[in-house]
């Protein structure tokens, strides 16, 4: 199913791709965190608009919840990131050196 999609839509996949890439390559040249997924998703929205219209991409159900969950997701993963090493933090016997300790060093310590 996903050969006959992509074989129907070709020249909309490659527009895709490369307004993608283009965005990618500026964001990485520039040195600003972009997520992959948001780049991908405002180029399908990007394409449905040229295709489309403005207006009926607008009042799609699926741009619509995108654009309100987006905003939420940064304050989300920051909330439930906090709520996950900050007990950690606190109650952890090495609790000052905590920020110092490496990954692999955190492993060893948590380990058997």
């Amino acid at each position: 199913m996903p050969g006959v999609i992509l074989e129907k839509h070709c020249g909309a996949v490659a527009i895709i791709l490369l307004s993608a890439s283009i965005i990618l390559a500026l964001t990485n040249y520039l040195h600003v965190p972009v997520a992959l997924a948001e780049i991908v998703t405002c180029s399908v929205i990007g394409f449905s608009c040229a295709h489309a219209g403005i207006k009926t991409t607008a009042q799609s159900r699926h741009v619509h919840a995108i654009y309100k969950l987006w905003p939420a997701c940064p304050l989300t993963t920051a909330v439930t990131s906090f709520s996950i090493a900050w007990p950690i933090k606190a109650f952890l016997p090495l609790s000052r050196r905590f920020s110092r300790l490496s990954f692999r060093r955190l492993l060893r310590l948590a380990g058997p």
